[in-house]
């Protein structure tokens, strides 16, 4: 019985996870770092949400070097809300010019590890499976309500306080949207904007009483 070659991972998707997992071990000191020593719910959020995020980039990495198209996906996304970040170190940076070089350096570094990731090498490592189908289908708006995906992303950062409102709103919408066409999906992500939508809310109107006391 013949066995199937598996094909080696191309150089530049190797190089590619190295720069990744050096900028996540950045981001494991920043968030070990920054610890809340007290109970104030809004810095607890936010520490809960870096938990997340970092074992959503470490789970894509160890995927990425085998050959998955979610991983890669995912990262892009990731890179994505990194780079939300950038215009807001720049106007720091005279303030902080360490924890502005940090996160800019980390965009920076990111940036070349998805510029290796597609490049012709290493897009090539990337076969479509069935598994990846219904990872991707998760991830990218194939089939669901446009208001279902801005609902579930908005709720991811919907801790911010400030997203809130909106991840409210379009999960409100996308259920709407959802109800009135059966042939879109994306329940789940509407709910799950509503509910995170409504906790923010309510966080939101928690930390406007307590600094008004």
């Amino acid at each position: 019985m013949s066995e199937v070659a598996v094909a080696p991972t191309p150089r530049q998707v190797r190089i590619a996870a190295i720069l990744l997992w050096v900028t996540l071990a950045v981001q494991v000191s920043a968030a070990v770092a920054s610890v809340p020593h007290s109970w104030n719910l809004a810095e607890v959020a936010v520490s809960a949400l870096d938990v997340g995020f970092i074992a959503i980039a470490a789970l894509s990495i160890v995927y990425l070097v085998r050959g998955r198209r979610w991983a890669r996906v995912t990262l892009s996304v990731l890179f994505g809300m990194a780079l939300l970040s950038v215009p807001a170190m720049v106007l720091v940076f005279r303030e902080s010019p360490v924890l502005a070089s940090l996160v800019l350096a980390q965009v920076l570094v990111q940036a070349v590890a998805l510029y290796l990731v597609y490049s012709r090498p290493g897009a090539a490592h990337f076969a479509a499976s069935r598994a990846d189908d219904a990872a991707m289908r998760a991830i990218l708006p194939v089939g669901r309500s446009g208001w279902a995906i801005s609902a579930g992303y908005l709720a991811l950062v919907s801790v911010l306080i400030v997203p809130a409102p909106f991840a409210l709103a379009c999960g409100i919408m996308a259920i709407r949207d959802i109800r009135r066409d059966p042939s879109k999906h994306g329940m789940g992500r509407a709910i799950f904007g509503v509910v995170m939508g409504s906790l923010g809310i309510l966080a939101a109107a928690a930390l406007y009483l307590l600094a008004h006391r």
